[in-house]
C-alpha cells in the first residue's frame, strides 16, 4: 500500500507549485550562493524589478526565502537549512534531466567508482558552499 494518499498528493502538488516557475527557479539558485540584496538578484538573473518583486513575495510568503532589511537594502536569502537542502535537490533534479547523461551536475556529484552495466548508481548532494 503507498503512503501517498490522494489529499496528501494534492498537498504536494500544491507545495510543489512555487517551484514550477521558471524566474523563480532562477532566483533560488542564485540564493543557493548565499544572502544577496535585490539588485543583486536582478543582475544575476535578469528578471526585472516588477516581476521580481512578485515573485519574491510569493516565495516569502511560502517560507521558502526570507528578508533582511539593511538601511534601503532589502537582503534575501533561503529560509532554513532545509530549504536549501531542498532547492539543491530540485535544482540538482532539473538539471540532471537536461544534461546527457555523461555529464556532471553542478548540484550533485556521483560516485567516483567505475559504472558497471548493471546495478545501483548513487548521487551525493554536496553540504552548503
Amino acid at each position: 500500500m503507498s503512503a501517498l494518499t490522494p489529499e496528501s498528493a494534492r498537498t504536494l502538488s500544491e507545495f510543489l507549485k512555487v517551484y514550477t516557475q521558471p524566474q523563480r527557479l532562477l532566483i533560488l539558485d542564485t540564493l543557493l550562493r548565499g544572502e544577496r540584496a535585490v539588485s543583486d538578484i536582478e543582475s544575476q538573473t535578469g528578471v526585472t524589478q516588477p516581476t521580481l518583486s512578485q515573485q519574491l513575495a510569493t516565495l516569502r510568503r511560502a517560507g521558502v526565502i526570507v528578508a533582511r532589511r539593511k538601511s534601503r537594502a532589502i537582503f534575501y536569502a533561503l529560509a532554513s537549512d532545509a530549504e536549501t537542502r531542498r532547492v539543491r535537490l530540485l535544482l540538482g533534479v532539473a538539471n540532471d534531466a537536461s544534461l546527457p547523461a555523461d555529464a556532471g551536475s553542478p548540484y550533485l556529484c556521483t560516485a567516483s567508482s567505475p559504472r558497471r552495466e548493471s546495478g545501483a548508481s548513487f548521487a551525493r548532494v554536496h553540504p552548503l558552499l
